[in-house]
């Protein structure tokens, strides 16, 4: 199992899940170069590169894949432009259809050097940093310091916000290879949280239709599933490492509740 995570994130937010598989499977979980405790910025196409050519030095040259957020657009780059290392392929709360023009417009100027000062400084107010992750939890209550905690962490990496705005811009330009996605011959789900408020399930019922993937809500839950519902995240990869079929019957996607 190769698990991949998003922008501003690291490879902590999946603690929860790689206890749930590591007893019977080999799980490596990546720190991506776009975030985490990586300062360089690439975009998904690139970092899928860089994917692949760490599969084969880890002697992983077949996995399951399964990315969160700016992760699973890495994910999904894998799967259409290396697809002889995707074995399954799921993809959790991805920003895959782009970003609103409002947004884009935003992010197309550089910010002015004091707002980056103020941003460096957000590591040392944890409750604000707290404050945004219960907006992206379908259940506030339920965010815990230590998950706070892997977020604060990776916040503390140098040129880490320049690197954020960068695959922000990135996400914001990123073009689905829907056709070489449909081709792929290997099970694929796409897997969202009923209260994502980053990214409704709307987006994930586009998304599992454009690449003909099953598609999977899960009550409750808002973006940050890995840490939200790992054991949800985990039964569902353990699924599709059994499943027969590369595709939903008919190339579309199914909507279902975990």
């Amino acid at each position: 199992m190769v698990l991949v995570h998003g922008v501003g994130a690291a490879p902590g937010i999946f603690h929860g899940v790689v206890e749930r598989l590591a007893s019977h499977h080999r799980t490596i979980v990546v720190d991506l170069v776009a975030a985490g405790l990586s300062a360089a910025a690439l975009a998904p196409v690139s970092l899928a590169g860089l994917l692949a050519r760490t599969m084969e030095r880890a002697q992983a040259p077949r996995a399951l894949v399964a990315g969160h957020s700016f992760g699973g657009l890495v994910a999904l780059e894998l799967a259409a432009r290396h697809r002889e290392r995707v074995a399954g392929l799921v993809v959790v709360s991805a920003p895959a259809l782009g970003l609103p023009g409002r947004v884009k417009q935003a992010l197309a100027d550089e910010p002015p050097p004091w707002l980056l000062r103020l941003a460096a400084q957000l590591p040392r107010v944890p409750f604000m940093v707290r404050q945004y992750l219960q907006l992206l939890w379908g259940d506030p209550s339920r965010l815990t310091r230590e998950q706070a905690a892997v977020y604060l962490a990776a916040m503390q990496t140098g040129g880490y916000f320049q690197a954020l705005l960068a695959a922000l811009r990135a996400t914001g330009e990123y073009r689905l290879p829907v056709a070489k996605l449909k081709a792929l011959e290997a099970p694929r789900l796409v897997l969202w949280g009923e209260r994502d408020r980053l990214l409704s399930p709307v987006v994930g019922e586009q998304l599992a239709q454009a690449i003909g993937a099953e598609l999977k809500v899960v009550p409750g839950a808002g973006h940050c599933l890995p840490e939200e519902r790992p054991e949800v995240l985990a039964a569902e990869i353990e699924r599709l490492t059994r499943a027969k079929s590369a595709r939903s019957p008919g190339g579309r996607g199914k909507r279902g509740a975990t």
